[in-house]
């Protein structure tokens, strides 16, 4: 019955419907209403071939008018998205709402540039001669200069400036183990103990603030220090500079990274890193793999120029220009949707760049369902009836893949990711124009191919012909139909044979299961970069040096009267709540208590005398006035105190850490935040695996609901959902033997596999 139905709906003459319907009775009314749905469709196409085959060049005009005036917008319009803020963090999420306001009150976070001197071996750095050295990477990163538009800008022109401590001079930022001796390569020389001195937790830098060693040495995973609590070995060193946000600031950073990697040393190396190394690297990688993918096009181009057709040394039966139609309708459908996303305003990122590849693959799979249907129809028939009644079957086929494709990739493109988001639009509008143009285009010039071969004419020469073939088949079978017909669907429909493909594929799904529940959230940034590029290098050498390295936030105070007592206990007993809380490794200075410790009376009238006093030394002014935000008035409108998280070695801790910082500042009656600039990524990890997850049961439901109104039969389309249900398990296992985490990147992947 469901065979009858199903042949019935592919049928273009409703006559033959009526008669079966008459002639079965009663069935399931599911199965009427998808024999109606059915028929409808494969109707409509049956209508459009029949039009098309009259009159082929209007499929082609569609496709050139929508080519025409779509295309080029990209061009014209397309904008680019590239801050990593706004492409992997959710942008409703409270990390961001809090970088706003520290930017807001603080102003833009200056750009960071270090340069990490190492030993390749791992032995002590720490020598007056390589000290030396590093003066001499210090040297060039002042000299660093770069001409734009005619203007030569330096290091002195672009970096953020502080006050030197007992003085009224400024002075760039510069910070690193030079510090110890206040940059001073003299001093540095008569040093008779340098690990003594640099285990000297108390110093502080030239501008008045202390010396963390942890940022700028890199212990590794040797004895950190002897009984007497003094460092043994340093195997890194590390200098940090600050840029001014800048127009010419990348430019200065390009300058800055060659003359980095251009220095020489003797049994030590250094390697630079630049605001912008990260979105280099990743461009770079994207870029490098860019020759992958036409490889991997060519070779679907190729085995689409020999499968289409049939080999013919007259070149009657070969379909090697409707091949090359085929594939640049892909091409111009893909770009054609970038076009409308441009139009409508979606920004593109680097990452779509792969989507012509998806397409390639959904477009090659159409062209074949189209040619091969065409091709099964009886060649007794008249040319126009095998045409029409060939994509009346394959128009259903196709529309059932891409309009699933579309349903998918539109449910991604609800995750709150940007660059997911942008990806699952552009793919979705992608398969949208390609089964358009496959429809028009290829359909349009399929017409013009199958009159030229009835008529024995030459492919790259319509002017000649072929001879006639002496024994023509009722109807077309490729070599691959005759080995499914003959070999594969035999043997697999054998009893033994369907039990063992069973217990296979229980087996791979046991396994699938098993390491789906292995799989890891976290996400590592030498991942994107090229194995040969100084970023991975330089994250390599810093994850193994610099492993001990925490991270850091603060607590932002806002606008809140601090002149008040009892706001400035709250205030404290937060730091202290803070400081007590199990993923906070110190609390660094804190001006308030500094500030009760000076004055002897911080309440009222007396706070801002107090407090004009306590910020006159020069100490307290060099430690404290970045941390404090006044309005015109004079009036402090913000404050923060710096801390220190624990090391966390994987995400949930840093998810952990995140949430319970946040709970402590929630129980307090104060308006206050607890942000750092790294809890932005942590953001990601709080809502990576919901969206995952959600995601892809939702694409499930979709693909269940797409097929039932596809294949008819419920059980049919459960058997289907499941399949691709176990695809998507074994991924994930697959993820886990390939040491891939669940990160912003592979769920970006993982959106397109059902």
């Amino acid at each position: 019955t469901q065979l009858l139905l199903l042949l019935c709906a592919c049928s273009p003459t409703s006559t033959f419907l009526s008669e079966a319907q008459s002639s079965m009775g009663d069935i399931p009314w599911y199965l009427w209403v998808g024999v109606k749905f059915h028929y409808a469709v494969s109707f409509a196409f049956y209508k459009w071939a029949t039009v098309l085959y009259k009159r082929p060049w209007i499929g082609i005009l569609i496709f050139a008018v929508l080519t025409a005036g779509l295309l080029p917008l990209q061009y014209v319009l397309q904008d680019t998205e590239n801050r990593i803020e706004k492409l992997w963090i959710p942008q409703d999420s409270v990390a961001l709402t809090d970088r706003e306001y520290v930017l807001d009150i603080y102003g833009a976070s200056p750009r960071f540039e270090t340069a990490l001197f190492f030993d390749p071996d791992g032995d002590n750095v720490l020598t007056h001669t390589n000290l030396q050295y590093l003066f001499r990477v210090h040297e060039a990163v002042r000299s660093t200069t770069v001409v734009v538009d005619g203007a030569t800008i330096g290091f002195d022109d672009l970096c953020k400036k502080y006050e030197l401590v007992g003085t009224n001079t400024l002075d760039c930022f510069h910070l690193g183990a030079l510090s110890f001796w206040n940059f001073n390569e003299t001093k540095m020389l008569e040093d008779p103990d340098l690990l003594k001195t640099v285990s000297n937790e108390s110093h502080r830098d030239q501008f008045g603030a202390p010396v963390d060693w942890k940022f700028v040495l890199g212990p590794g995973d040797v004895p950190l220090r002897n009984e007497a609590g003094e460092f043994t070995k340093i195997p890194s060193l590390a200098l940090v500079y600050q840029l001014q946000q800048s127009p010419n600031a990348e430019a200065w950073e390009d300058a800055y990274i060659e003359n980095i990697l251009a220095l020489d040393f003797p049994q030590a190396r250094v390697l630079p890193l630049a605001e912008k190394s990260f979105a280099d690297a990743v461009d770079n990688s994207l870029s490098e793999d860019t020759y992958l993918v036409f490889i991997a096009v060519g070779l679907i181009f190729t085995y689409t120029c020999i499968f289409l057709g049939s080999f013919d040394k007259h070149f009657v039966s070969t379909k090697i220009i409707l091949a090359s139609v085929g594939v640049g309708a892909v091409f111009a459908g893909t770009y054609t949707a970038y076009g409308l996303m441009a139009l409508i305003g979606v920004k593109n990122v680097s990452v779509n760049e792969v989507i012509i590849f998806l397409i390639m693959g959904v477009g090659v799979d159409d062209m074949f369902v189209l040619s091969n249907e065409v091709a099964q129809t009886p060649r007794s028939w008249k040319l126009s009836k095998q045409f029409a009644v060939g994509i009346s079957h394959a128009g259903s086929s196709i529309a059932l893949t891409s309009l699933t494709n579309m349903v998918a990739f539109g449910i991604g493109s609800s995750t709150s990711l940007f660059a997911i988001r942008s990806f699952c639009l552009y793919a979705m509008t992608a398969v949208g124009v390609d089964f358009i143009f496959q429809m028009t285009l290829f359909c349009g010039y399929m017409v013009l191919d199958l009159k030229r071969a009835r008529s024995r004419r030459k492919e790259f020469c319509f002017c000649m012909k072929g001879p006639e073939k002496k024994h023509v088949k009722p109807t077309h079978e490729s070599f691959g139909q005759k080995i499914m017909r003959v070999y594969y669907g035999p043997f697999i429909t054998k009893l033994p044979v369907k039990i063992g493909i069973l217990i296979f594929f229980g087996a791979i799904f046991g396994v699938g299961i098993w390491g789906a529940v292995q799989i890891r959230q976290d996400f590592k940034e030498s991942s994107l970069f090229l194995k040969d590029s100084y970023q991975y290098e330089y994250s390599s050498i810093d994850s193994r040096y610099n492993s001990n390295r925490p991270a850091t936030g603060s607590l932002y105070v806002k606008a809140v009267q601090y002149e008040s007592l009892a706001v400035q206990d709250t205030i404290l007993d937060l730091v202290s709540e803070l400081a007590a809380d199990k993923y906070i490794e110190t609390i660094g200075v804190n001006w308030l208590a500094d500030l009760r410790a000076f004055a002897n009376s911080t309440s009222g009238d007396d706070f801002y005398p107090s407090l004009e006093a306590f910020l006159s030394v020069p100490a307290y002014k060099a430690l404290y006035d970045a941390f404090l935000v006044f309005d015109s008035n004079g009036i402090l409108i913000g404050s923060q105190v710096p801390v220190t998280f624990v090391k966390m070695a994987t995400s949930d801790l840093q998810v952990s850490a995140m949430g319970s910082t946040r709970a402590v500042v929630s129980r307090f009656d104060i308006d206050a935040v607890m942000f750092g600039f790294e809890m932005i990524f942590w953001e990601q990890f709080a809502v990576i695996i919901n969206e995952a997850v959600s995601n892809l049961l939702l694409v499930l439901v979709v693909v269940f609901f797409v097929t039932l109104f596809f294949l008819i039969h419920p059980l049919t389309a459960l058997l289907v959902t499941f399949v691709i249900a176990i695809v998507d398990v074994d991924l994930l296992a697959m993820m886990v033997f390939w040491d891939l985490n669940i990160d912003s990147v592979t769920v970006h992947l993982l959106s397109i596999v059902c």
